[in-house]
Order: C-alpha cells, then structure tokens, then sequence
C-alpha cells in the first residue's frame, strides 16, 4: 500500500512539474521557445515597457490551420511575450508571415518586417518597421502593416510601394487581402513603367485594386495612359482575354487613340461616353473597341483627311469599333445614328455633308485610318450637305470614299428625295458625286425647280419654275446643266416638252432635246373670236421633231427632223422649223424650211412648198416655192412663186415671180 501511495506521489509531483513547464513556455500552439530570455535582445523588452509575466525566447512560431485548408504561419527570430489587459501579446523581430489558401499547390502571400505584434486570442498583428510583401512576383512594401484577422486583410498605416516587373505604384495607403491576394491602394494612387509586353504604362487614380491574376481596377479620376491610347473615366478595370488584355471604363468616359505624325499632319481619334471596352493583343494596339452611353449619346471624333483641319463627329447610344496596326478600320453602329463634319471657313468651303443621321450604320475605313473607304446606313436616312444647303433622304444610303459619292435608295411607295432652297428630286435612286456637285437620279424620277435658273423652256420665263419627269436625272451644279433622259417630261405653266433626253444649262442658257420632241407652248396668237375658236386652240402651239434647240439669246426655237407644227387651224410639217420669239417669250412668227407641208384643217386645204412663213398675229402663213402649190378639198390647184394663205377665207392669194410660172386649176362646182 505504501509503494502506491509513493507511487502516486510520484505521478503528482511530476504532472505539476510539467503543469509548471508548460505555464512558463509560449501558450500559443506550435511555438518553442528554445533558449533563455537572457540572450533575447533589449529592444524588445524596451517596446513592452513595464508590462509583467513576459516571456523571452528565440524561433517563435505560430500557425493557425483552419478546416477549410487556409490559415496562416508566423514565425520570428526572437520573442517577448507578456500578458495585458486580459490578452496575450507577442513582440517579434525578424519576423516572416506567410499565408496560404484551401489549394496547397498555390504558394501563398509571404510578408516580411523587422518587428511586429502579435495577439495570441484574436489573431490581429501588427508589422512594421519597414515591411516587405511577395506575392507571385509582385511586391508591396510600407512603413508598418495591420492585420485584421476577421476581414482577413493586412491595412497599411502610412504610404506604400508596389512593384511588379517593370510598374511599380505609389499610395498614401493600401491594404492586402490574405486569402485572395489582392492589393487595393487608396489616396493618389500613381501607377507607371511597362507591361509584360514592354509597352508603356500609366495609371493616376483615387483607389486601384490589383488582383491575384493579374486583373487590374482602378477608380476615382482615371487616367491611363499607354503607348496607344489615353482613357479618362470614373472607373476602369484592365483584365487578362484571350491571347491579350480587356480595359473597362465607365462613369465620364474619355478615350484617346495616340496619334501618329505622318508628313507633318496629326491622326487624332477621339471617344466620349459612358461605358468603354478596350481589347488589344499582349503585344499590340488596340484591336477591339466598344462605346456605349444608353441614357444618352457616345461620342467619337475623328479628322477628316484632306480638309483643311475639319473633323467628323459620330453620335449614337453605342459604337463597335475595330482597329487595324492602332488604327481604325471600322465602325459599326447598331443604334441610332448622328454624323457631323465641322464646315470649314467660308472661302474655303467646298461641297461636303454636314450632317448624316441613320437607324444604324457600318463604316469602313483605308489603311491610313481617317479616309471613309464605304459607309453603309439604314433608314431613315438623312444627309445634310454644308456647300449647298441640300438635303439627301432615303431608306437606305451608301458613301463610297473613293468617288466620294453618296448613293441613296428609297423603299417601296417611298422615293429618295434630294431638296434644296430652290429644287426638288425625287427618285428610286439618288447618287450624289460630292467632289464633282453631280446629282444622278434613276427609276421614276419627278423634279421640280423655283425658277432661279438663267434658261426656260420654249414659251415660258426663266422666272417661272418648271417641274420634270423622266427614267433618269443628272444634275451637273458646277456647270449649272440639267440631263433628263427616257421618256422625258417637262413643263412650265401650259409650256411641255416631251422627248427620250433633255438638256437645260443656265451658262449657256441653252435648250436641247432629242429623240421624238413632242413642245407644247404659248404663243402671241391674236384674240378674234375667230382666232379663239379655231379648234378651241387659242394661244396653244404643239410642235414634233427629231431635235428641239433653243438658245435664249438668239431668241430661236429650232426644230430639226421631221418638224412638225400645230396651232389653230394650221399645221405645218418640214426638215427644218423655227419660231422666233419676243422678249416676253411668245412667238413673234414661224418659219418652215425644205419639204413644207402645210394644211388649213378647218377649209381642208393644203400647201406644198420650200419654205412658209406664218404670222401668228394675223394668222396669215406665206407659202414659197418653185413653184408653191395649193390644193382645196374640192380639187382646185393653184400654184405660184408665193401663195398667201389667210384664215376664214376660203381663197388663196398668189404673188407671181421671174422665172416662177403661175398657174390655176379649178373645178367646177358640182362636178
């Protein structure tokens, strides 16, 4: 019995000696303390002050494991520990902290610092004295550090310092998420050096968030810059994509594609907007870009090439933009679309749109970035031209830069419509040669002009407007020449002319047609009851030929090939007709020339001579001849070197001539 009691003794005295061992080493699990607190250094019982129950040793070492495969290790060269307040306190110098994730494969975030404190209960420290971080490459470096083990985030406590590679980046703070590897800089963040790839880089910003893989956010007054462009926004993020990098900007949002100097000239590309996605190869320019602004229109700008220092604006709620070697190659516009050309100086205006709008639109552009090669719009469509004050609508239009030309198409029961201060043309299709002023127009074209022009159709005023309808239409404004063709028709007031083509041109103030003439005019008829009656004709001329002339100064309408005329009771058919008109434009007399034909429809007689004259005033036609011949409806035949035929009356006058016989045959009446 004695020997159990001993031996239970024994078994007591050694459990409180072990009790006694563990309460003066480190409580922490995994710390051990290795030698006496004699050779600890002084510095650290300095920083504790008078705090009571310290603890002195070397190779401290801490690790806390979580379920979830995260946790953190803590270790140092030497250690005071002490007790306060209810917690326990661990000084440390040399210290390494590493943290690591639920994967084990992925090495953790490592931090350095000569000094830190650590509390044992809640997990917080404190590392400072000049800390170091490595993670993957990148490295963060401040003055001090504190560790918030519930948001699990070490924060700085004054400025800090990131390098990776090539960037390296300045705050007035920032902290470090343990478990995702994050580093947020906050207070003028500035960011500068190259990419990976070796391209320039600059980031100035209120907050930037560098995450684990790389991905970057910045917010707070962006500004980045790189050797192809510049963006400005509230917020941009930059992300690694397929084979490159994917920037986001949104908030106010400025863009800037880096200019490049050729021959002296400056290529500048500008967007504004709401939304911003740049994508651009590791190595290269920018090769995607899309801007949006829903709530209201983005913006780019671009300078027009060859234009003096004019630039082209685009508005729309959203733009798809593609770039060839950093510059534009193309531009799609799913949304409404607005386009604007700043006019230049008003000597140097030139012929040029000011102003497109469209439902959607998709522009292509030359290797040079600025030169429009094809511009495709859907309708409605509207073009605004600066030169001339003209306007171009459609359902659908298409530019073409290298004929500088816009062809617009309309839809259905709708035409293309080109307008302007003083004519209208409306069409199937309309093209419009911006460079040479040329207006075509084809399928069912109807025009209409005020009057401003230096030419009128034959019987009318120049002042009066005329209006057309033909199978094509081509305006040449620099010349200030009209060209209708098939199946013409125009008119001024009751003046009409019909043919398969004609042409108006106020420089040369001149009229041609061609191909089955077909006039209508006015002449200076007289106002007998008699006159006013004649077929209910009046002042009414109607004249067919091969080929219509008129040129306003000669005052003289000719009529060529197979000429006929028309008016009151007579008609006249010849090679050759011309009326001679008064300054009003009203016929002062007509001549006939070779093969003349002429007939008195209301007595049925008829004339046949070299060349008539005919006095619309007096309605009196004067018939030559070798000799001229005349023939009734009864069969009397007369003939003469002149015959002068009057209206209402049933004979016929003869003038006789040297070596021109004479002669009549009549017939008796009844026979």
């Amino acid at each position: 019995m004695r020997r159990i009691t001993l031996l239970r003794r024994c078994l007591l005295l050694a459990a409180l000696a072990f009790a006694v061992y563990l309460i003066s080493s480190v409580r922490p699990t995994g710390t051990r303390p290795q030698k006496g607190g004699e050779e600890v250094a002084q510095t650290l019982l300095n920083e504790i002050g008078t705090a009571r129950d310290r603890m002195r040793f070397r190779d401290f070492q801490f690790e806390e494991d979580r379920n979830d495969g995260e946790g953190f290790r803590l270790t140092a060269s030497e250690a005071v520990g002490y007790r306060e307040g209810g917690e326990d306190f661990f000084r440390l110098k040399d210290v390494v902290l590493e943290f690591r994730g639920s994967d084990p494969r992925s090495r953790g975030m490592v931090v350095g610092a000569p000094r830190a404190e650590f509390k044992q209960t809640s997990k917080a420290m404190k590392v400072f004295d000049g800390v170091f971080v490595e993670r993957q490459g990148l490295s963060l470096s401040s003055l001090s550090f504190r560790y918030d083990p519930t948001k699990k985030a070490l924060f700085s406590e004054g400025p800090v310092t990131v390098v990776q590679g090539r960037m390296i980046a300045l705050a007035q703070k920032g902290l470090l998420e343990s478990l995702s590897g994050s580093i947020v800089l906050d207070g003028s963040v500035t960011v500068g050096g190259h990419d990976p790839s070796g391209r320039a880089l600059s980031i100035r910003a209120r907050s930037v968030r560098v995450a684990k893989d790389g991905a970057l956010s910045a917010a707070g007054g962006v500004t980045v810059k790189s050797d192809d462009f510049i963006i400005r926004g509230d917020r941009v993020e930059r992300g690694v994509v397929e084979a490159g990098e994917s920037i986001q900007a949104s908030g106010s949002v400025f863009f800037v594609l880096r200019p490049s100097r050729e021959a002296g000239r400056v290529d500048l590309v500008t967007a504004r907007g709401s939304g911003l996605e740049i994508i651009r190869e590791a190595a290269g320019p920018p090769r995607n870009m899309v801007l949006e602004d829903p709530s209201g229109l983005a913006q780019i700008d671009s300078a027009a090439p060859d234009s003096g220092g004019s630039s082209r604006r685009l508005l729309s709620p959203r733009f798809e933009a593609r770039f060839q070697s950093g510059k534009l190659a193309e531009i799609a516009i799913p949304e409404a679309l607005r386009g604007l050309e700043a006019p230049l100086p008003v000597k140097d205006q030139k012929a040029g749109f000011r102003e497109v709008t469209a439902s959607r639109a998709r522009i292509t552009y030359a290797p040079d970035g600025k030169t429009v090669e094809v511009a495709a719009f859907e309708g409605p469509v509207t073009a605004t031209e600066a030169g001339r004050k003209a306007t171009v609508k459609g359902s659908s239009a298409s530019y073409r830069g290298a004929t500088n030309d816009l062809v617009v198409s309309g839809a259905g029961m709708e035409p293309a419509v080109f307008s302007e201060p003083a004519a209208k043309v409306e069409a199937r299709v309309l093209t419009y040669q911006i460079g040479d002023e040329v207006l075509e127009a084809e399928g069912a074209v109807r025009a209409s002009f005020q009057g401003t022009s230096s030419v009128a159709l034959p019987g009318s005023r120049p002042s009066e407007p005329y209006f057309s309808e033909s199978e094509s239409l081509r305006l040449l404004m620099k010349k200030k020449e009209l060209v209708l063709s098939g199946s013409v028709r125009a008119w001024q007031r009751e003046n009409v002319l019909r043919a398969s083509k004609l042409i108006l041109s106020d420089v040369e103030r001149r009229v041609f047609a061609e191909g089955n003439v077909r006039a209508t005019f006015r002449r200076s008829g007289g106002t007998s009851s008699l006159q006013k009656s004649l077929l209910n004709s009046g002042e009414i001329i109607n004249a067919t030929s091969d080929r219509l002339i008129h040129v306003e100064q000669s005052h003289i309408v000719r009529l060529e090939g197979n000429s006929t005329v028309l008016s009151g009771q007579w008609q006249l058919a010849a090679d050759l007709s011309e009326f001679h008109l008064a300054d009003d434009s009203t016929i002062q007399y007509a001549e006939a020339k070779g093969a003349v034909v002429m007939e008195d429809r209301l007595t049925k007689r008829r004339g046949e001579g070299g060349k008539a004259l005919w006095m619309p005033q007096t309605e009196l036609v004067t018939l030559q001849g070798n000799p001229a011949k005349a023939v009734d409806g009864q069969g009397n035949r007369v003939e003469g070197a002149v015959l002068l035929f009057r209206p209402g009356k049933a004979r016929v006058d003869v003038e006789t001539s040297t070596g021109v016989r004479s002669e009549g045959v009549f017939r008796p009446e009844g026979s």
